[in-house]
């Protein structure tokens, strides 16, 4: 499954070169560490997660390349739910009352919001909410901008960082604020990374340092409510109102820890 080419390994936020930081078995999803066992028993080879010494930013190179046939094939297919149970409805309802009382009045729309669960729940609140997928749906892309844009569990699903970034930054409004959850690394790599999962589709990692580099070049400014939620913005000015907000958790605290073999989980 991994990509041994000499341009794979080089950092696609900051072009210098990567290390090998881990090899995990493709078959291990996030699920796993909440669960303490492994939801597809059968191994499937491992993939290499490639992290940039520089900027800190961590990848997946085999399946950067992937296409989106392969990827609805293989990852986002009818089993997805087994490494994201709460995809469906558990977190669209947390995120929907965290959200409604700090966007009364306000466009919203959630890129990448699945079968739209979230919008829908918003709209509930009175919220002026859409939901636009480019992956798991062929709704036809916005042609407007809005007064804030959210992105929940998105960002680690991707390849093309900057490509992502100026598409979200182009929905923005002046004034308008992006709201992206993603958990952050550690700079280095130690072991295993629990949210490196590529039975999750999670092929993307940032550290601080990689996700403000990222932001930077989409001419974004940022702060991070937590090591989960980052909110961003074109002018310092709109993220005031943010620096105040009590983030939500998002991800979760994983009970349980693995290592290779990938079969045997202990309490973390």
């Amino acid at each position: 499954m991994n990509d041994p080419s000499a341009s794979a390994r080089l950092c696609p936020i900051c072009a210098e070169p990567a290390r090998l930081a881990l090899r995990k078995e493709a078959n291990v999803c996030c699920a796993d560490y909440f669960e303490g066992c492994r939801q597809f028993p059968a191994d499937v080879g491992a993939v290499d997660v490639l992290e940039c010494a520089a900027c800190g930013f961590a990848w997946m190179p085999a399946l950067h390349a992937w296409d989106g046939a392969r990827l609805h094939s293989e990852i986002y297919n009818g089993d997805y739910t087994l490494c994201d149970p709460h995809f469906l409805e558990i977190r669209p309802q947390k995120l929907a009352a965290w959200l409604a009382p700090l966007c009364a009045g306000r466009s919203l729309l959630d890129y990448g919001g699945g079968a739209g669960r979230l919008a829908e729940l918003l709209r509930g609140f009175g919220v002026a909410a859409e939901s636009y997928d480019p992956f798991f749906d062929a709704s036809t892309p916005p042609d407007h901008t809005f007064d804030l844009v959210t992105a929940f569990e998105v960002i680690e699903h991707v390849g093309a960082q900057n490509r992502l970034f100026a598409a979200l930054a182009a929905l923005l409004k002046p004034g308008a604020s992006l709201i992206v959850s993603t958990l952050l690394k550690p700079m280095r790599l130690e072991g295993d990374h629990w949210y490196s999962c590529a039975r999750n589709g999670h092929i993307s990692f940032h550290s601080a340092a990689s996700l403000a580099q990222t932001l930077t070049q989409a001419g974004l400014a940022f702060i991070s409510l937590s090591d989960e939620l980052h909110v961003a913005a074109r002018e310092h000015t709109a993220l005031t109102p943010w620096k105040t907000a009590t983030p939500i958790q998002i991800s979760g605290q994983p009970g349980f820890q693995t290592a290779p073999p990938w079969r045997d989980f202990i309490p973390a």
